[in-house]
């Protein structure tokens, strides 16, 4: 398997079948079946054109999803796997590498081999909304060096969702379903108008093998931290499970002088202080 040290630069819309365009669109405002959407995402994948293609892989549900999607319609294709150096669960690399086995698929990983996530939050202070320079520099940095090594050809097929957020429907309007990157490849989105429950029933369907840490700890692990992960009890079953990971947090946070990991809009908290309201929320509830 490739190793490799190394998001994309400014974006030029890639038109898709006007029905294509049209129906994922009317799937974004109001959620179309599973079957519909299935046959979408199909039709997406089969428009591919020839060349390399490379499927984002993080170890998530989308992606899995998307994986198995490709190869199932398109034989041959790579996953590409980013780590966050010093940031990425070990179960969720083992998880990776042990799905590309049984897929079949080679697996191309990447990471940051001249920094450290937690050593740069200690120089740089948190990410967070308007301060994402972990996915610049641990996401973006080695996926744009790896295509400049290959001359910048090929597809890249990603897992993102518009539902799991306002932010993200508004790709869709701004890119499109397919876009050209700027470095000869092109971006597809085939998943854009699923739900989370459309993902769980082709899982289930498909028989695809799940990430244990969605059941531990409800995330798939290949961010530890994430200052988007605004649920307390996440961190608190990443306490109780994963001791090690949570001190390394907790440990940060006391050298970090200014900021805290975790802000919703005015509101800033510091672990203890998410961790302390989510057992609140969750203890009212049971009520």
């Amino acid at each position: 398997m490739h190793q490799c040290s190394c998001g994309l630069a400014p974006v030029q819309r890639v038109e898709l079948p006007r029905d294509v365009e049209e129906e994922v669109l009317r799937c974004v405002e109001t959620p179309c079946s599973y079957e519909e959407s299935l046959r979408l995402s199909e039709r997406i994948i089969r428009s591919i054109g020839g060349g390399e293609v490379y499927v984002m892989f993080s170890g998530g549900r989308d992606s899995l999803v998307v994986l198995d999607l490709a190869r199932s319609i398109l034989g041959r294709v790579r996953a590409l796997y980013v780590e966050v150096t010093g940031n990425t669960h070990e179960k969720n690399i083992s998880y990776v590498y042990m799905v590309a086995h049984e897929l079949g698929v080679e697996l191309i990983h990447l990471k940051r081999r001249d920094m450290e996530f937690f050593e740069q939050v200690v120089k740089w202070g948190w990410p967070g909304p308007g301060r994402r320079w972990c996915m610049t520099e641990f996401k973006r940095r080695p996926i744009e060096r790896f295509f400049r090594s290959n001359g910048g050809r090929g597809t890249v097929v990603v897992g993102v969702k518009a539902w799991d957020s306002p932010r993200r429907k508004k790709y869709i309007v701004r890119d499109g379903i397919a876009y050209s990157s700027g470095w000869r490849t092109v971006v597809v989105r085939p998943i854009i108008h699923w739900t989370r429950e459309h993902v769980l029933r082709y899982i289930a369907e498909h028989r695809l093998p799940d990430n244990p840490l969605y059941e531990e700890l409800g995330e798939s692990g290949n961010c530890v931290y994430c200052p988007f992960i605004m649920n307390g009890l996440y961190y608190h079953n990443l306490m109780l499970r994963y001791p090690e990971w949570y001190r390394r947090i907790e440990e940060v946070e006391k050298k970090v002088r200014k900021g805290t990991p975790f802000v919703s809009g005015p509101r800033r908290f510091t672990l203890k202080q998410l961790i302390e309201r989510s057992l609140r929320v969750e203890g009212s509830a049971s009520c």
